[in-house]
């Protein structure tokens, strides 16, 4: 979640930028991007509820809340796109995604203690300031070219998300990154074949 949400916030900050550099002609299309925003938020989140019901052997469960919301999308997908055009399809999609996070968090309660308030709370706030400072730049930003213009937006938008996301989360941070650098340094190994070996020749 912590880094889905600054990419995710780049994408549709940026987009203008972004699908300027790839083709023009297709620029009408940004506002269907920004508006697919929540869906991209939810999907990383519903990714690892599918691991975590596959591990603890409930896949199941997953065909479950996978075919409530494939059925949401197939009633609401067609009346939100007839009324709103290519926007309703995309905000269709969100509101897929939505109910079939929520349906999700509701399945894996049995199986782990997860304060959502914890999880969510500390990125999408950090994403709202970095946001607001992002968009008070907004008129210098979109005067340069496209290249600068994507360069300096997700800096000052990356920059204030990691300053405001470790003043709110320091300390889990930084225990976070002793567990990956221990995972990654392969210290855990060498203390269990250390170990190994002591019990053997003991």
């Amino acid at each position: 979640i912590r880094g889905t949400v600054p990419i995710t916030l780049v994408l549709a900050l940026e987009a203008p930028a972004i699908v300027a550099l790839i083709k023009a002609e297709w620029l009408p299309l940004v506002p269907v991007l920004r508006w697919l925003i929540l869906y991209s938020l939810c999907r990383p989140a519903l990714d690892d509820i599918y691991f975590l019901l596959y591990g603890v052997g409930k896949p199941r469960l997953i065909t479950h809340f996978v075919s409530l919301q494939a059925g949401f999308l197939l009633v609401l997908a067609p009346l939100m796109t007839a009324h709103y055009s290519n926007t309703g399809a995309a905000l269709a999609m969100d509101a897929s995604a939505l109910v079939g996070l929520l349906i999700a968090m509701r399945a894996v309660r049995s199986h782990v203690d997860i304060s959502w308030v914890r999880v969510f709370g500390p990125p999408l706030l950090a994403g709202i300031a970095a946001t607001a400072v992002r968009l008070a730049l907004g008129e210098q930003i979109a005067a340069l070219h496209p290249i600068p213009s994507l360069m300096a937006g997700a800096a000052v938008l990356g920059t204030c998300y990691a300053a405001i996301l470790v003043a709110l989360e320091c300390r889990e941070l930084a225990g976070e990154l002793r567990s990956l650098w221990t995972a990654l340094s392969g210290t855990d190994r060498a203390d269990s074949n250390k170990a190994s070996a002591e019990s053997e020749d003991a």
